[in-house]
């Protein structure tokens, strides 16, 4: 794993190095001022618990803003999503944002107005790819599942769960394999073994405050039971806005 990380950190470190060339082209032609510039990564990491999963190495990726002298330099903690890019840019043109549009602006949180625009953020996994897999269908190419996050908890729906996991575009790297041996020699941890090797659970519920690895499913617990609730109603809200095909989550 740890060869593994070391390859993808370089890859992070030369994509520093060409996104800065573009900086420096704004900056050479004087258009630097004038210029709102948006980096967001698509996904993370091709590893376990990373792209491909709805886990949060997987789903947080980097967003980047500069904008001189009209966006606040810092770290901001706020929630957002792929779908708020379109709706931010329009507001920073100082255009009309379409009703229509699910996302929402940040531009508010980037200018320093508000700490955040939304408590909840959404994400799916659907079909990956087209090449056949050697073991069968995994969910390194098929996954029917949702997910819904706020600050502190993930819920996660999984329509398919009786998929077997395979890590989307890393199934073959080292790290995988080693663990896969380790399952198989019955030398991986129980928490490995139920987020690798098991069958998932259809709800998946995480306090990401206390365990941030996402390895201790919550779901079902009595004492969460109003956190659950809020979290898939939420996400059926989104559901049924977005025209999902699959089933709702809540009989009611």
């Amino acid at each position: 794993m740890r060869e593994d990380l070391g390859r993808y950190y370089d890859a992070v470190a030369r994509m520093d190095g060409e996104f800065q060339s573009v900086l420096d082209v704004l900056d050479r032609r004087g258009l630097a001022q004038n210029s709102l510039v948006l980096f967001m990564g698509d996904n993370g990491a091709a590893i376990p618990h990373g792209k491909g999963t709805l886990y949060d190495p997987g789903l947080n990726v980097p967003c980047l803003a500069r904008w001189p002298g009209r966006i606040r330099p810092g770290v901001s903690q706020a929630l957002a999503s792929g779908e708020d890019v379109t709706p931010t840019l329009l507001e920073a043109a100082g255009l009309p944002v379409p009703k229509e549009m699910s996302g929402q602006s940040l531009f508010p949180v980037l200018a320093g107005r508000k700490e955040s625009v939304r408590e909840h953020v959404f994400s799916a996994r659907l079909t990956h790819g087209s090449r056949p897999f050697k073991e069968g269908t995994t969910t390194h190419t098929f996954d029917l599942s949702r997910m819904v996050r706020s600050q502190r908890h993930k819920l996660i729906y999984n329509c398919t769960p009786q998929m077997k996991y395979s890590p989307v575009d890393s199934y073959g790297e080292r790290s995988w394999l080693e663990m896969t041996d380790e399952h198989y020699w019955g030398r991986l941890s129980p928490a490995m073994n139920r987020t690798y090797f098991g069958t998932r659970p259809v709800l998946e519920l995480y306090d990401l405050d206390a365990d941030p690895a996402e390895l201790s499913n919550l779901a079902g617990r009595p004492e969460l039971a109003s956190v659950e609730r809020r979290l898939l109603e939420a996400l059926q809200e989104k559901m049924i806005l977005d025209w999902d095909f699959l089933p709702l989550p809540l009989a009611e």
